[in-house]
């Protein structure tokens, strides 16, 4: 920091006092006569204080500034303005960093937590099923259970796992079965209801009249039966209220076959 060179702050004050007496001077800054006076004169040794500057400045004229009249009290110089800003900005890095490292371990802890509730949930149906009986392990599937799926209009399809259930193995590998989670009435004729699960098996295609999760112009997925027709492919719901939804063979991607729907047989309808 540099010394308070009292001469130059006397010079800035004469020429922030503009055609104002010293009285008027003093009284529009709120600092008093006499302190104003022995800055005037050169008659202080130590600089005003900050918030003393402050107040002169806001009531000079002549273009007289906070920034001059305090590097003449030595509070800052241009040299250390430049460090003071550099450390500001590293300052700001510092907190920006510290924010990001923030969200990335509160993101770190609800996947911690959601993988230590799906570890619990395992282990759960795992022992219901050894208190069971079952004798091999390997005869069940842990099975990911996906977001919700239309039966009803297309919806955006939900391809988060939202946890895992065991089940008896169908005949399967790992990999190749998902539950979705039913939402809609369209396929009420077929008894799959809204929040129903489907277990559907992984599969390219499936033969007319089938019930598929099917992927529409790669944005959403529906569930309905499948048929094709001149290079068309129509989605039937077992609802009669709902009407065929046509689309061309080449924008429908069947994401796989419907072979076994599971209901909550408390739930009322």
């Amino acid at each position: 920091m540099a010394g308070f060179d009292k001469v130059r702050f006397a010079e800035l004050l004469k020429l922030a006092m503009g055609n104002r007496s010293l009285n008027k001077y003093a009284e529009a800054s709120g600092v008093s006569n006499a302190h104003v006076s022995r800055l005037q004169r050169g008659l202080l040794e130590k600089a005003p204080e900050a918030e003393t500057i402050k107040k002169l400045a806001e009531a000079a004229h002549n273009e007289v500034t906070y920034a001059m009249l305090m590097e003449a009290a030595g509070h800052f110089t241009e040299g250390s303005l430049q460090q003071r800003l550099v450390a500001l900005k590293q300052l700001q890095q510092e907190m920006l960093d510290a924010d990001k490292l923030l969200i990335t371990n509160k993101a770190a802890v609800a996947t911690a937590e959601r993988d230590r509730n799906e570890a619990e949930a395992e282990l759960e149906a795992l022992l219901t099923l050894e208190a069971a009986g079952a004798e091999h392990v390997s005869t069940f599937l842990r099975v990911p259970v996906l977001g919700s799926v239309a039966a009803g209009l297309p919806i955006t399809a939900q391809e988060d796992v939202l946890h895992h259930e065991v089940i008896p193995n169908p005949g399967c590998r790992e990999g190749e079965l998902f539950f979705l989670i039913v939402k809609g009435d369209s396929m009420i004729g077929s008894r799959i209801y809204e929040g129903d699960k489907v277990l559907v098996k992984v599969q390219p295609d499936v033969e007319d009249g089938q019930i598929a999760v099917v992927n529409v112009d790669g944005e959403s997925a529906t569930l309905k039966r499948v048929k094709r027709m001149n290079g068309k492919v129509l989605l039937l719901a077992d609802n009669p209220k709902y009407e065929p939804i046509i689309v061309n063979s080449e924008k429908a991607r069947v994401c796989g076959k419907v072979i076994q729907v599971v209901f909550d047989p408390n739930k009322r309808f």
